[in-house]
């Protein structure tokens, strides 16, 4: 099986092994990675942006931007008022919107939340905010701003997609079947032939070559993918861990 060095020597030799000041180790990583995870998404190997982990904000009167101290918080899926007393009532969910917009949703801090009503044990004061951004740089600067400030203290959920997918060494294999290392490998050499700086005949030819190879492996590849018999092929709800289970 190869690991990532070899896998990145197949592709130096898919390219004529060019001068590294053209094109480094590590340029050809990124491109690998690229495709990596662009061939496990269309195996369904990968957990990114299937699975969804949950998280709890609490609001005050006394703010309206807090840290958001989750430490695999990639990007937020949805955001809904949360009863303690009532935990398995749903909602509202809170419209997430861009930093930028949050001048349309802003009202007087006195009139911050809009009136639910009353549930089923008599508790009235259930209010949500018209809006929340979350803004900064995953994982550990982001924050959400509740839009307008609080006029009390109230809970989230917050529904985010955690991150998960962690970038390979290169004595690690690369995370695809073995059969599919190749493919890998030719699909990188495509994409990066062109920082190899070669005449235009040699890239034509280069790029005929490495076009017509990935043809034939990534058919081979579509017909492996199409004819699994797995649940994970097809379309999927996203998956809490840890928590409910398949969301509906």
């Amino acid at each position: 099986m190869a690991n990532i060095h070899q896998t990145l020597e197949a592709v130096r030799a898919y390219i004529g092994r060019p001068p590294t000041d053209r094109i480094n180790k590590d340029d050809l990583f990124m491109m690998l990675l690229g495709r990596l995870n662009y061939y496990r998404q269309k195996l369904g190997l990968t957990d990114q942006n299937w699975l969804i982990a949950e998280a709890f904000l609490n609001v005050d009167e006394n703010n309206n931007e807090y840290v958001i101290n989750i430490a695999d918080f990639s990007r937020p899926i949805k955001v809904e008022f949360y009863d303690p007393i009532v935990p398995y009532r749903n909602g509202p969910e809170i419209e997430i919107i861009n930093l930028q917009n949050s001048d349309r949703y802003n009202v007087s801090p006195m009139n911050s939340f809009h009136y639910t009503g009353i549930d089923e044990h008599g508790n009235d004061g259930s209010y949500v905010a018209n809006a929340i951004a979350f803004y900064g740089m995953p994982p550990n600067s982001i924050k959400a701003r509740i839009i307008p400030r609080p006029s009390q203290a109230v809970e989230y959920k917050i529904y985010y997609e955690p991150i998960s997918a962690q970038s390979p060494s290169f004595a690690e294999e690369p995370g695809l079947m073995t059969q599919f290392h190749d493919m890998l490998a030719v699909a990188t050499a495509l994409i990066a032939l062109p920082r190899c700086g070669y005449n235009t005949e040699m890239f034509s030819q280069y790029q005929g070559i490495l076009t017509m190879e990935l043809t034939r492996l990534e058919s081979v590849f579509d017909h492996f993918r199409m004819s699994r018999k797995h649940n994970d092929t097809r379309l999927r709800r996203p998956f809490r861990p840890g928590g409910s289970g398949w969301t509906r």
